[in-house]
């Protein structure tokens, strides 16, 4: 149902389960503040590799939903933590930001309208290309889940994006994504009862007024397939093939509306890797609640199958 969806997407930063260690870092490190549309002021962390000559190509990460801090940090693991820290490691200047009202930016700690989403994304892309350190020329987004489904409408938006990287992008709009998450290992006599609760909700969110539900009556409807349709820059999809929150089996759709209109898309999926691109476990097939035990419960790395993926395309693409 929608109320267990949110509440995992409500889960606190910190919990006492300790994050994994990260790698030496050779890069530097430093605190920013950059200004949305409404004038809300976010704060993150540009990191910019040691040595070589910039300035550099960069990559700024746009987060899954929920009340994401600039680690986008699910129970011990620090998803974009990881990302920046292997992308910085590998050359990249990588900016990562708090969500409004999260951590140290400022603004209601909410989940926000897609449209405030969408801004704080066109606002971090701007402020990365006005740094000293950033090749403006070669500025790139990189979503996961949700993140995934914003980047394609910033990248058809806004001019000199050079590229997008969408992490177990949704391939439907979120009320198909939510009803599939409801009904999963629902028994077959039981189906038809969830999915009519599931129709009620959506129902009253739509027509509702609350700001809570803000974000999701501003989300629901909106088909991914629309906006990917209008980029024109290259892009990289990644999916987990066990990832039980966005299906494996949805992603053709996703893929056929961006490859219509756009020849330099590029498909990777992982085995065995679930929706934060760590490990499921084998020969399980998780559904969405007990894939949500694992990441708040279990330490993990992101495959390196995946930054490795980033890794070649970003150098691929750049060399061009």
């Amino acid at each position: 149902m929608i109320t267990a969806f949110v509440k995992w997407l409500m889960i606190p930063a910190a919990l006492l389960i300790a994050a994994l260690p990260t790698p030496f870092p050779h890069f530097t490190s430093r605190d920013v503040r950059f200004t949305s549309a409404d004038g809300t002021v976010l704060a993150g962390t540009l990191t910019v590799p040691d040595g070589g000559s910039g300035p550099h190509a960069t990559v700024v990460l746009v987060h899954g939903s929920g009340t994401g801090d600039r680690d986008e940090t699910v129970g011990p693991n620090p998803i974009f933590l990881q990302l920046s820290n292997v992308l910085s490691n590998a050359g990249y200047a990588v900016l990562r930001y708090d969500k409004r009202g999260i951590g140290q930016s400022g603004g209601r700690t909410t989940l926000g309208t897609r449209d405030e989403l969408l801004d704080d994304v066109k606002a971090a892309f701007r402020f990365a290309r006005e740094q000293p350190e950033v090749d403006p020329k070669h500025v790139y987004l990189l979503g996961h889940s949700e993140g995934g489904e914003l980047v394609p409408t910033v990248a058809a938006q806004e001019p000199g994006v050079a590229g997008i990287i969408l992490m177990a992008p949704p391939a439907l709009p979120l009320a198909q994504v939510l009803m599939e998450q409801a009904l999963a290992g629902v028994a077959p006599d039981q189906r038809a009862a969830a999915r009519a609760r599931e129709l009620a909700i959506f129902a009253s969110t739509r027509g509702g007024h609350d700001s809570m539900r803000a974000w999701l009556r501003s989300s629901l409807d909106v088909d991914p397939i629309v906006d990917i349709a209008r980029v024109h820059v290259p892009i990289l999809i990644l999916q987990g093939a066990a990832d039980a929150q966005v299906l494996l089996t949805d992603l053709p759709r996703l893929v056929n509306a961006a490859r219509a209109h756009n020849r330099d898309v590029t498909v990777r999926t992982f085995p065995g890797d679930n929706h934060l691109f760590e490990a499921a476990p084998p020969g399980v097939v998780q559904t969405p609640g007990e894939a949500l035990q694992q990441y708040l419960t279990v330490p993990a790395w992101v495959d390196s199958r995946v930054t490795d993926a980033i890794e070649n395309w970003l150098a691929a693409v750049i060399s061009r």
